[in-house]
């Protein structure tokens, strides 16, 4: 039990040190390129097992919608147009950066901060539902000037990374037993899935990050901009909400799943934003553990 807290309370310095084996490991650049992708399946359906169809009951749809069509539609769709006559790949980097769902880990995160767990793992699972759906049309739309976009193999691939697991986890679902088994010790299995799958995607793009130090930290300084971005608007909209359900809104807009734009990156995506995705989880850890503090002195005040 004090593992699994330990694992839970320092998830962010976990996925950090991974980010840094990631740099120095010999020989994992080597392995085979879909070894990321299968480690983002594995976590995916680990996670899955979290999701509870009675807590969703409680949720109230509206609010969800609108939240997913400001921040998974509207948002990319402004940066993408304000961004585009200056630098039209970086504006592509961010356009996709906003798309992304909220990451698997986002409940357990919200679960330590305080927030309101069930409607974290219902934005979760409605964003990652909906991504293969809305990704490739809107791309195709709104991007395809800045890069080349094949939507078929978008689609086929973001729809595999995301339904694959979804569907192999049910008929273990059903089984009482291991649902149970599964659901109870969630923090020993996807957290070190994600610390892999770290590891495995930022060595795939080691020679460029430490090749070009100077543009690396300049899209490290970008990526953090945009976290701060997505953490203050959810958290100055509607002060009159409820703490618990503010926090949810603005833990899934600020922790996506940076891990799958990285794993899509390297399918579809030229060496630009692959190496946007990758200085993004470093972003993602360090914004992350700043929203952590300011989070917790806020509640301590409160009290």
């Amino acid at each position: 039990m004090r593992l699994k807290m330990a694992i839970s309370a320092n998830f962010s310095l976990i996925i950090g040190i991974s980010f840094f084996l990631g740099l120095v490991l010999p020989y994992v650049e080597d392995l085979p390129s879909y070894v990321p992708a299968i480690l983002l399946g594995a976590q995916l359906f680990c996670s899955c097992f979290r999701i509870s169809l009675t807590d969703a009951r409680l949720i109230r749809p509206a609010d969800s919608l609108a939240f997913y069509l400001l921040r998974f539609v509207l948002l990319p769709i402004v940066f993408y147009f304000l961004i585009e006559p200056i630098a039209p790949g970086l504006a592509f980097c961010i356009f996709f950066f906003f798309l992304l769902p909220p990451g698997t880990s986002t409940p357990g995160l919200g679960s330590i901060l305080g927030a309101n767990v069930s409607l974290s793992l219902f934005l979760v699972t409605v964003s990652s539902l909906l991504m293969p759906i809305v990704l490739p049309p809107l791309m195709s739309v709104t991007a395809a000037r800045s890069i080349n976009i094949e939507a078929s193999r978008l689609f086929w691939s973001s729809a595999a990374l995301i339904f694959i697991p979804i569907l192999l986890h049910i008929p273990w679902r059903m089984n009482e037993r291991a649902h149970r088994w599964m659901s109870e010790n969630n923090p020993w299995l996807v957290v070190p899935i994600i610390s892999l799958t770290t590891i495995s995607a930022i060595a795939k793009q080691r020679s460029v990050i430490l090749g070009s130090i100077g543009s690396s930290l300049w899209l490290f300084a970008v990526s953090c901009a945009c976290y701060a971005a997505a953490y203050s608007v959810w958290w100055c909209c509607r002060k009159s909400t409820v703490r618990s359900v503010r926090l949810s809104y603005c833990l899934a807009s600020g922790t996506n799943n940076i891990t799958l734009g990285l794993v899509l990156s390297l399918i579809n995506f030229p060496s630009e934003v692959i190496s946007f995705m990758a200085l993004s989880h470093a972003s993602w850890i360090a914004t992350l553990i700043i929203f952590k503090g300011l989070s917790q002195k806020k509640a301590s005040q409160r009290e």
